[in-house]
This record gives C-alpha cells, sequence and structure tokens, in this order.
C-alpha cells in the first residue's frame, strides 16, 4: 500500500511540474522596438511576414544577444514555436547613423548591412552586397543602444518572403 501511495504521489507531483512548466513563458520581449528594458548584451526584434512563409516573429529575451566590436554590430534573436527554433540575424557597419538605408541603393553597397531569417528547414535573407529590397531605418545609435525599424522582402532560391512591421532594438 504504500509503493501505491509513493506512486501517486509522484504522477501527482510530476503531472504538477508539467503543467507549471507549460504556462505561458514570459521570457518574450515586447515589440516595442525600444531599447529601455534590455539589459546590456541583449536584443527584441519582432515582425510580421508572408509569402511562402508566414506568420509573426517576437524574439525571446533569452535567445537573444547583442555583441560589437569597433566596425561590426551582430545582433540575433530567436524564438520557439512549438518545437520549430526561429533565428534572425542583423549585421550592421558600427559606424551607420540614424537614417534611411535602402539595400537596394549602390551608395549603401560598401555597408555591411544585412539581415537573415531562418528555421531548420528554411532560410531568407538580403543585403546591402545584392542591392535586395529591403530597408533599415536606424532611429537611434549612440554605440551602447541601437533602435529602429525595418521591412522588405527577403530571398531564397526564388522563393521570397515579405517583411513588415519590424521592430528592432539592441543594448550593447
Amino acid at each position: 500500500m504504500k509503493s501505491h501511495n509513493f506512486f501517486k504521489t509522484m504522477f501527482f507531483s510530476a503531472t504538477i511540474l508539467f503543467f507549471l512548466s507549460c504556462s505561458k513563458s514570459s521570457d518574450t520581449t515586447t515589440s516595442s522596438g525600444s531599447a529601455t528594458n534590455l539589459t546590456a548584451g541583449t536584443s527584441q526584434i519582432s515582425f510580421d511576414y508572408s509569402g511562402s512563409q508566414s506568420g509573426s516573429f517576437n524574439s525571446s529575451a533569452s535567445l537573444s544577444k547583442a555583441t560589437k566590436n569597433s566596425s561590426l554590430y551582430n545582433i540575433s534573436a530567436g524564438q520557439v514555436n512549438g518545437t520549430t527554433p526561429y533565428n534572425v540575424l542583423f549585421l550592421i557597419d558600427a559606424n551607420t547613423a540614424v537614417g534611411t538605408y535602402k539595400f537596394s541603393d549602390v551608395a549603401n553597397k560598401a555597408k555591411n548591412l544585412s539581415f537573415s531569417f531562418s528555421t531548420i528547414t528554411w532560410g531568407f535573407a538580403a543585403a546591402s552586397s545584392n542591392s535586395d529590397d529591403f530597408t533599415l531605418i536606424i532611429t537611434k545609435n549612440d554605440g551602447s543602444v541601437v533602435e529602429g525599424s525595418f521591412s522588405g522582402t527577403l530571398n531564397a532560391s526564388g522563393q521570397k518572403v515579405s517583411v513588415t512591421n519590424g521592430k528592432l532594438a539592441a543594448k550593447f
């Protein structure tokens, strides 16, 4: 009888633990595009996408990173939807001033501007070196914080994804 009660207790405890671990995570960041609530070394990226893939991306605080050196910002973010991880990466010249940057403009070819979005089964990208139809608007860059918005078309082997309502914030 004692062993039966032990298994009941263990089953009940495991069930409670399972339901607690499945509760909605507070790890998802807000999509404000502001670095105000970020800790140093983190980022927040959100956007909607449609085309050959569609949905919304809102980065998870624990899956974000913001690093820099003297010439380049590396801003990454992740989100897990079900069992599928989604990854985003921005590479931006550290000396990119506040302004609008169309990747298709010849003047931006020399800048290291790129954006990629992928899962384990597909990936899309845009880069200034390819003159892709993508726009990044930097609204703040003081060396420790970058904020902005973005939109455009990502490409992969003839397939396209349109990105809208993009918001970016990073604190180094």
